[in-house]
């Protein structure tokens, strides 16, 4: 997965409870199964397929 949540086909994407982010603490890959994080995510997916640039991105 890359840092707009695609994954090695690039017409699929990975966001939510589905994906491993980086700790930023610790720097350990991790699951973040929170509400939060995972609208973020969709809307940085939203941007990414609509063309919209990186208005809200965010990797957790």
């Amino acid at each position: 997965m890359d840092t707009r949540y695609r994954t090695s086909d690039e017409n699929i994407y990975a966001i939510g409870d589905a994906i491993e982010v980086t700790h930023k603490i610790t720097g350990a890959a991790t699951r973040l199964a929170l509400a939060g994080p995972a609208q973020r995510q969709a809307r940085t997916v939203a941007n990414d397929i609509f063309d919209r640039g990186d208005l809200c991105h965010s990797t957790g």
